[in-house]
This record gives structure tokens, C-alpha cells and sequence, in this order.
């Protein structure tokens, strides 16, 4: 990842303290480029009743993570994973 950034990796860990932290950063970058990025294109039909109107908004929502499951597991095994204290 480094090389890819043109970076060093003291640079890298100067920011995340953890391969972890990073890992976590990065799938949390991902959530926010992708989770709602079909929504703002959306309109909902004359006679959409709200419950398909929800219906619609949750396929938009996971759809992402239907399309990229690794990533699913990859964010639950960053999110489980137990917090070590810098203290």
C-alpha cells in the first residue's frame, strides 16, 4: 500500500498506528464512497407506497455489500476485532 501511495511506511504508521487502523480506515473510506451513493439519484414513483419505497432505499443501501461481500467481512473482522489502547 505504500508503494501504491508513494509513500514509506513510517509515514503510513505515523497516521495509523496499526495495520488494523488502516485496514479499518480504508474499508470506512470505502462505506462512505459507496453505501448511499445510489440514493441521490433517485426519485420515488407517483404511487410508490412506503413500503416499497423503503424496500428500494435498503436494496440501495446493501447493495454494495452484495457486490463486494469480501468487503463485508473484511469491515466485521476490523469492527470485532478487540481495541488495544495506546495508554
Amino acid at each position: 500500500m505504500a508503494r501504491r501511495a508513494r509513500t514509506s511506511l513510517a509515514t503510513i504508521y505515523k497516521r495509523y498506528p496499526t495495520r488494523d487502523a488502516l485496514i479499518l480506515a480504508a474499508l470506512e473510506r470505502w462505506m462512505d464512497e459507496n453505501r448511499y451513493a445510489g440514493l441521490a439519484t433517485q426519485q420515488p414513483g407517483p404511487d410508490e407506497s412506503i413500503y416499497d419505497g423503503l424496500m428500494r432505499v435498503f436494496r440501495t443501501i446493501f447493495e454494495p455489500w452484495e457486490r463486494h461481500p469480501d468487503m463485508l467481512r473484511a469491515y466485521y473482522r476490523a469492527r470485532s476485532a478487540p481495541v488495544v489502547s495506546d495508554w
